[in-house]
């Protein structure tokens, strides 16, 4: 890393993250600004991790993701000194992120006083770029209770496996039913025109954990975890956790930026013409 001065652009106490992987993390705010426009990103002295709570606007899905430092992944200066968060549009942090694979590229966040400083940094080439920090209202999210939620059901399925589930789905309905049984796990939709049913068996999967449960999801919103499959390697997997008429739990490690992600879905009511926002959490 070389030296940059910062106070050119921004007051700054030396306060920052670097990021190893700087097209990965790039690919990272790319996807997740696909689901959530306007976040805050947060400092808590306790936990030693830069945080992001948040939910989509229809509030039908809930995010809870964490950094946490190790070799790949640094924080520097008074961070967690104090509780601290700054707002910002994932956007816009995704645009000036944009990087090429081949570039290299190692990125810095530093936290200026009314802005987040970018530096993007490759052995030849050096760029500074800087995003302006928003007023946005805090919002409290529950994400606590569900974190502490028990689930009986629960399985490691491969990114291929939900790819292929993915392809198949959306023909007959956007309601689908996900039913763990002592063979495997099956993905169900009906309509006017036939059904579908997806089957995983028992010996395609990892970690398989079954309690003969099954609940009912929206397929649009499901849909969602696309964006995550998109930037996940090919033998990545994903650990599914379900209860009945409860929040799918999905659980992802992005391991080349040190980032968990856990991903929530609120179930679909059984009513045939309910309303998205008596779904929501």
């Amino acid at each position: 890393m070389g030296i940059i001065e910062y106070s050119y652009i921004d007051k700054w106490n030396g306060e920052s993250i670097h990021f190893e992987n700087g097209y990965s993390l790039y690919k990272f705010f790319e996807s997740i600004s696909n689901i959530i426009g306007e976040t805050t990103f947060l400092f808590n002295p306790s936990e030693r991790l830069l945080r992001i709570r948040d939910m989509d606007p229809s509030r039908i899905c809930m995010l809870d993701v964490v950094f946490e430092e190790n070799g790949i992944v640094s924080f520097n200066g008074d961070l967690f000194d104090s509780t601290k968060e700054v707002s910002l549009n994932l956007e816009d942090l995704a645009k000036i992120l944009k990087v090429r694979k081949n570039d290299k590229k190692e990125f810095t966040f530093a936290f200026g006083e009314t802005a987040l400083i970018i530096q993007k940094e490759n052995k030849d080439i050096n760029t500074i770029k800087t995003l302006e920090y928003l007023d946005l209202e805090k919002e409290e999210i529950p994400i606590e209770n569900l974190n502490a939620l028990k689930y009986d059901s629960k399985v490691v399925i491969s990114k291929n496996l939900l790819d292929h589930f993915f392809y198949e789905s959306g023909l007959y309905s956007d309601v689908i039913t996900i039913e763990f049984e002592k063979t495997g796990i099956h993905f169900k939709e009906n309509g006017s025109l036939g059904e579908c049913d997806t089957f995983f068996d028992l010996l395609k999967l990892e970690d398989f954990r079954n309690s003969n449960e099954e609940s009912t999801y929206s397929l649009t919103f499901l849909s969602l975890l696309k964006h995550f499959l998109a930037i996940m390697n090919k033998n990545d997997t994903l650990t599914i956790k379900l209860k009945k008429d409860t929040p799918l739990k999905v659980k992802i490690e992005f391991r080349d930026i040190s980032c968990k992600v856990l991903f929530y879905i609120a179930p679909r009511c059984e009513e045939e013409d309910i309303d998205y926002e008596d779904e929501e959490f």
